[in-house]
């Protein structure tokens, strides 16, 4: 699973069932930003990026949804599904995570209202 943040300078990308980790990369350079981001159990399926690049959604066959704070690659909240997960998207005003998977379900979550800092992808390398 790829990701680009709004600004376009970096790209989230997600690991296997080997690796289950977010690494961010330097658009510029193509060198891996900070650590590993560490949190799923198993192949990372889906990214999404809020739309103000504050808060990164990730989904897995660990049958969770993720959500993270990007500057220090910490996870936030999580979300239960009982199968495991293919898609997941922010809504457009970026109140809501929406996902869906195997169980053929489309569940929507709401952004915890104190999730969302100011702090973006630069600040985490600042």
């Amino acid at each position: 699973s790829l990701a680009w943040t709004p600004d376009g300078t970096r790209l989230l990308s997600g690991g296997n069932r080997d690796d289950p980790t977010i690494r961010e990369w330097d658009s510029l350079t193509w060198q891996q930003v900070g650590h590993p981001w560490v949190g799923h159990t198993s192949f990372i399926t889906a990214i999404a990026i809020h739309p103000a690049g504050t808060l990164v959604a990730s989904a897995s066959e660990d049958n969770h949804v993720c959500l993270w704070r990007p500057p220090d690659q910490q996870i936030i909240t999580t979300f239960p599904h009982l199968k495991p997960l293919y898609s997941i998207t922010f809504s457009a005003d970026g109140r809501h995570i929406l996902s869906g998977g195997e169980d053929k379900i489309i569940s929507e979550w709401a952004v915890p209202k104190n999730a969302n800092s100011k702090a973006s992808f630069h600040s985490s390398i600042l």
